[in-house]
């Protein structure tokens, strides 16, 4: 359910901005890839906004199923059509990267920064999320890593508190032993001396 909203989220802003952007791109002042990506961008992401929509109760189904540990029979239609959209963006970005590659051919600065954003803040959020899972892995190693080690001293205090306690009950046996053997000594020595 927040995959769907979130991809809802993030696809309708694009294509508000493009539509709102584009209808003020003067086709003498910007040819060639950035014009044509501005054009096709705005149905493009205008699409991807409505397939979110569509594929979100789909998906809601098939997660309360989930959730109820039957398997919908709408799970493999949702995974195909979530890779296809997937797959779709993505080459919308790349689409994007060639546009931007090109912008010399566009002196409108509206559509360049667009183009710009369009490019960079997938990067940006895609290096962040690698960053989190980064710092996530290492945090949660390093978590395991103080857990086994507290966990080792714990036994070996157990351990060294067992032999404590057992080197304790050897020595006052010993102690007794002697005492006892000096007792003898001193009756021995009574007798001989009677």
């Amino acid at each position: 359910m927040t995959n769907g909203i979130t991809n809802i989220i993030l696809s309708l802003p694009w294509f508000i901005a493009y539509f709102a952007v584009f209808s003020k791109v003067d086709s003498n002042m910007c040819t060639g890839t950035p014009y044509d990506f501005g054009a096709f961008a705005r149905w493009a992401y205008l699409g991807s906004t409505i397939a979110e929509v569509v594929l979100f109760p789909v998906r809601l189904r098939i997660a309360k199923k989930k959730d109820m540990g039957e398997e919908s029979s709408l799970a493999s239609l949702g995974s195909l059509l979530g890779s296809l959209l997937s797959s779709f963006v993505f080459g919308v970005w790349i689409y994007a990267c060639i546009a931007l590659s090109r912008r010399s051919d566009c002196l409108n600065d509206s559509l360049v920064s667009l183009l710009w954003a369009t490019v960079l803040i997938p990067a940006i959020m895609m290096g962040l999320m690698c960053c989190c899972c980064c710092c996530f892995v290492v945090a949660a190693g390093a978590a395991l890593g103080v857990a086994a080690n507290m966990e080792n001293k714990a036994q070996n205090q157990q351990t060294q508190g067992t032999e404590a306690n057992q080197l304790q009950r050897d020595l006052e046996a010993e102690k007794n032993r002697i005492e006892m053997q000096i007792a003898e000594n001193q009756n021995i020595q009574r007798v001989e001396m009677a």
